[in-house]
This record gives C-alpha cells, sequence and structure tokens, in this order.
C-alpha cells in the first residue's frame, strides 16, 4: 500500500515501474531504520528524502517480509506518503 494506490507486482520488474515511476524527482538520501523479526516475518523500514518540482519532502516505508527459496517469498509495504521538509526538521 502505497499513497493513493494498492497494488500487486509480479517480479523485479514489476515492483521497479511501481517505485520508480516519476523520474522528475531526485532522491537526496535514504536511512534504514532498525529492523526486527516476528517469527518468521522481518520487518525492514527506510527514510527517503526527496526534491522535485515541489521543493524537498520525505517518506517512511515499511516492509514485511518472509522469505521462500532464499529470495522475498511474500512482502507488504506501507508508506507515510511525502511530507514536505520544512528548515526546522534535522
Amino acid at each position: 500500500m502505497t499513497p493513493n494506490r494498492v497494488w500487486e507486482a509480479e517480479g523485479p520488474a514489476g515492483v521497479e515501474a511501481v517505485w520508480l515511476d516519476d523520474p522528475d524527482e531526485d532522491v537526496e538520501g535514504i536511512e534504514a531504520t532498525e529492523p526486527s523479526s516476528i517469527e518468521e516475518t522481518v520487518r525492514v523500514g527506510w527514510r527517503v528524502r526527496l526534491s522535485d518540482a515541489n521543493g524537498p519532502h520525505i517518506f517512511e516505508q515499511q516492509a514485511y517480509i518472509r522469505e521462500r527459496d532464499a529470495q522475498i517469498g511474500w512482502m507488504r509495504v506501507m508508506c507515510s506518503g511525502a511530507i514536505p521538509l520544512t528548515e526546522s526538521y534535522g
């Protein structure tokens, strides 16, 4: 689930088509958040800083992953949506 849509993708090409769909965005940084596990499910996350025509903004995503045959076999991702950055944000 990402802002304004729920989607399913098959394989890496399908994921790239959804995640990298805005060529006008400039990724300025990606920070990993602390992973954790609940039984066979792993939670990972990342915070992304971007700039586009509307200025700098940030979003965070959390993914829940289960492995199958040494690859990601199941994944759910939630996104905070883009949040405009202000000078007071560190």
